[in-house]
């Protein structure tokens, strides 16, 4: 469980009823540099909030190769690099 207080500092417009939902759900994790946290084709079985650091989009072509899509900077607010 994760203090509601500590939600609604991260999502401050959020609605009291989803973070005392989230509050009861949600778990924080710390995922370390360069981890993937999801490939293409993985079946979601839940939602993940990124609250700090940097966020790598790849995209695969039909081969399998991937590349660089973009890259969220989250100490940025809505910076793209």
């Amino acid at each position: 469980m994760i203090d509601e207080q500590q939600l609604t500092t991260l999502f401050p417009s959020f609605e009291q009823p989803l973070v005392k939902q989230m509050a009861e759900k949600a778990e924080i994790r710390e995922i370390p540099s360069g981890e993937l946290l999801l490939k293409t084709g993985q079946n979601i079985r839940s939602t993940t909030i990124v609250t700090k650091g940097l966020v790598k989009i790849f995209r695969e072509d039909e081969e399998g190769a991937s590349s660089l899509c973009t890259i969220w900077d989250l100490a940025r607010p809505a910076h793209c690099r």
